[in-house]
């Protein structure tokens, strides 16, 4: 006898220490205002075991997480043409007196992100890196001297060959004569030695 009441206690110790699994039953809801369907749910348009609201309850939203985060982007900025006249350059030529040179700018960006997707992206901060140098172009003004008219022959007009010919003759007789009085000049004043 004495056996069968030490029996007795271990069971009634062991279901009362067990955890036992709890099923709603139909009609009643937990503190949420729903329960899992267990019995006749396709009478009632469920599934076995589908989980489902009573009384047009609808669960609350669940709050979303909000974090931001700064990213970086770099861009270029462009270089600015300007045109200055040169009168060294003949009317209608070009010359790039300074190649442009874009510069570049680092722009910081806050992103909000809501349940870690992307929700806005708006801009922070601009800095410059490097400035652009802008390109100076020279735009020709002087106006080309005419050409002087030749003849069939490619005299220039008014002269003939042989003028041409004797004004070069004569040329170099004067400098031939100059060299020659600056030669002579210089051997009459040597100094005198004592």
């Amino acid at each position: 006898m004495k056996r069968i009441i030490n029996l007795t206690f271990v069971l009634l110790l062991t279901l009362i220490i067990t955890p036992t699994a709890v099923i709603a039953h139909p009609g009643r809801t937990d503190s949420g205002g729903g329960h899992t369907c267990r019995t006749n749910c396709p009478s009632w348009g469920y599934s076995y075991g589908e989980y489902h609201y009573h009384g047009g309850y609808t669960p609350p939203e669940p709050t979303p997480i909000i974090t931001y985060e700064y990213e970086y982007e770099s861009k270029k900025i462009p270089f600015k043409t300007s045109k200055v006249e040169d009168d060294a350059l003949l009317k209608g030529e070009t010359r790039t007196k300074q190649v442009g040179i874009p510069g570049t700018k680092r722009i910081k960006y806050k992103v909000t992100y809501a349940d870690f997707v992307e929700k806005s992206r708006k801009k922070y901060s601009e800095e410059v890196i490097t400035a652009p140098t802008n390109e100076i172009i020279a735009i020709g003004t002087k106006i080309p001297e005419p050409a002087p008219a030749t003849d069939d022959e490619g005299n220039v007009a008014g002269t003939t060959r042989q003028q041409g010919e004797n004004a070069y003759a004569i040329g170099g007789l004067v400098g031939f004569a100059i060299i020659s009085a600056a030669i002579i000049l210089f051997v009459r004043k040597k100094p005198k030695k004592t």
